[in-house]
């Protein structure tokens, strides 16, 4: 049995998120029919993250087993030619018996960009929220985001009983006259998590929430409710392992 690794780019507008479920339209359900009709046998595809509908990726990492012996250059080409460029798979290659795209990921970084202005031709990959935001209380508000904290009431809990904590390395921002992209890379993330953040730093940012937000939700202090961010500019860009760069 033989074990292979790839990373996949999607447009996640026209899935219902990653993971396979009843009804089709998925990232993962999509990729697994694919490579089943370029190698004419059932293969189950683990992926790094189980992305949201609508979230995209430029970076996801996947891995599958088979026992049949693959041309890999020969499957990549053919598994791009039948997603019909909504999903582009790339950097197929064997790798070791042991490797697992979700367990083996050390890092995963999210960028989630915010249109400063109407966009026809961005518009799949970005939030325009209609409403200035101060760059300034952006950033600030980012920074309580660090280090390692209890994110369950930034999520939409899965009850699956496993911990909620999560080691945040990584919260910045960047803008230009078009757009801001809010970066926030971490060790794990739960359910809707990037949103929800995305979506009381921005709160803060126009003014609906006094600065301290973020931090007021970790301590329990804070009573009400903030914005979730839509799915539409959210992107993981890459996923990180000890032993794996591309």
């Amino acid at each position: 049995m033989g074990r292979y690794r790839f990373v996949i780019e999607y447009l996640g507008s026209g899935f219902c998120g990653w993971q396979s479920q009843r009804g089709g339209g998925s990232v993962q359900q999509a990729l697994e029919d694919a490579f089943f009709k370029c190698m004419r046998i059932p293969i189950k595809i683990i992926g790094a993250g189980r992305t949201d509908a609508g979230v995209h990726a430029g970076g996801q990492v996947a891995h599958f087993e088979t026992n049949r012996e693959l041309d890999i250059v020969k499957i990549q080409s053919s598994v791009n030619a039948i997603t019909n460029k909504t999903l582009y798979i790339r950097r197929l290659e064997a790798c070791r018996d042991d490797f697992h795209a979700r367990y083996d990921a050390r890092s995963r970084l999210y960028h989630y960009t915010i249109a400063l202005r109407p966009t026809a031709l961005y518009n799949p990959l970005v939030w325009f929220p209609r409403f200035p935001l101060d760059f300034n209380l952006l950033k600030g508000e980012l920074e309580a985001v660090k280090g390692e904290h209890d994110f369950d009431a930034f999520s939409v809990s899965r009850n699956d009983g496993k911990p909620t904590n999560c080691v945040i390395t990584r919260a910045d921002v960047w803008a230009d006259e078009k757009r801001i992209v809010i970066k926030i890379a971490g060790n794990r993330f739960l359910h809707k998590m990037v949103r929800s953040l995305v979506g009381a730093c921005c709160d803060v940012a126009r003014g609906k929430h006094q600065p301290g937000l973020i931090q007021s939700v970790f301590d329990n202090s804070f009573k009400g409710e903030w914005t979730w961010a839509p799915p539409d500019g959210l992107c993981l860009k890459k996923v990180e392992y000890d032993d794996y760069a591309y």
